[in-house]
């Protein structure tokens, strides 16, 4: 079993040493990246905020997007698998049909 590797993060010109999966350490980076754009983005779009309610503000709207994204994954995965189950019934009705030309 691999242990976590630590690695340095900077959030807000401050750095954070984070334990991290080994083979993780790049995805881990991208999100401290993402979360500081977004940060300075909350920042810079509204009135003047501490930098505690920029993060707070920041990671919400991230999570609000990923569990957008989530619902329409799931939505989408109920409309295949009703597609699915539709063309297994005709398939079944097809095939019960041959079988009673055969008879």
């Amino acid at each position: 079993m691999q242990e976590d590797k630590p690695i340095t993060i900077n959030i807000l010109d401050n750095e954070y040493r984070i334990a991290c999966p080994a083979g993780e350490e790049d995805a881990l980076r991208q999100s401290a990246t993402l979360l500081n754009q977004r940060i300075y983005e909350v920042r810079n779009n509204g009135k003047v905020i501490s930098p505690e309610r920029a993060a707070v503000m920041a990671s919400l709207n991230i999570i609000h997007e990923f569990l957008t994204e989530i619902n329409k994954r799931d939505s989408q995965t109920e409309r295949v698998d009703h597609s699915i189950r539709n063309l297994h019934e005709r398939v079944e009705e097809a095939i019960h049909s041959a079988k009673q030309l055969e008879l």
